[in-house]
């Protein structure tokens, strides 16, 4: 058994002081992890069959939680060593670093002035600096707002097109543009999943880009996040009348 310094789970990323999970190579269902957390006497009982499924990687870009399950790659898979996209292109394998590579290339030059690229989260991202937005994302002020990651996976590369996520308009478009392409989409709420570039739609994937200047996009962002803190307060219980007539 191998310790993570946390654990991911639809509550959201949860850090904890010790949590025991299976090696690299066992994947981990969202029923396992659950099961890890709440019966901790469990850790060292509990094994995964080869054939379970593993936690997926995107997450509601309005609430910062990882909230969605697919099949997708082991915990460990998840975090990079990397500092730098350098080093994160460096230590991937030749044929996975070309074809990323090549995506790379493409989203750099669809994308709208005011975004920057870094490694964010384990991936190649790229974001609203924090000069443009210093209220940073999900109000962490040193947290530059993700728009596009791209990243390389086990048995896959992502795309996460969080401004496509976070538009039903410019969602539809996609869709549609893509279907037309005449490739298949494999797409979750913000993951494009392929194997190599050729795979994708490039030129649908950079228009979606383009079509997302900085400025609409954290203007989008505010209004989600606006939109979700007032559908998630409670109203008031209204206090009922008393039907008890007085003596």
């Amino acid at each position: 058994m191998k310790a993570f310094p946390f654990v991911v789970l639809p509550d959201g990323l949860l850090p904890l002081a010790k949590v025991e999970v299976p090696p690299v190579g066992h994947v981990l269902s969202c029923g396992t992890l659950k099961e890890l957390l709440k019966y901790p006497e469990r850790r060292t009982q509990r094994t995964c069959a080869a054939g379970e499924r593993s936690v997926s990687s995107a997450w509601s870009w309005h609430t910062g939680d990882f909230a969605r399950w697919g099949n997708s790659t082991t915990l460990a898979d998840m975090l990079s060593k990397a500092t730098t996209v350098g080093e994160y292109l460096a230590g991937l394998p030749p044929e996975r670093r070309k074809e990323l590579a090549t995506v790379r290339a493409a989203v750099k030059r669809a994308l709208p002035k005011g975004y920057t690229e870094m490694l964010q989260n384990g991936m190649i991202s790229y974001v609203v600096p924090l000069k443009l937005f210093p209220e940073g994302y999900l109000g962490k002020k040193d947290v530059p707002l993700p728009c596009v990651s791209l990243a390389a996976h086990n048995t896959f590369c992502a795309l996460y097109l969080m401004n496509v996520y976070g538009s039903p308009e410019l969602e539809h478009w996609f869709r549609a543009a893509y279907a037309q392409s005449g490739k298949k989409l494999d797409m979750g709420k913000s993951c494009v999943r392929f194997k190599s570039a050729a795979d994708l739609a490039l030129d649908v994937v950079c228009e979606a880009i383009t079509r997302t200047p900085a400025s609409d996009f954290i203007a989008r962002y505010i209004a989600a996040r606006a939109g979700t803190r007032t559908a998630t307060r409670s109203p008031r219980p209204t206090p009922k009348a008393s039907t008890k007539k007085r003596k």
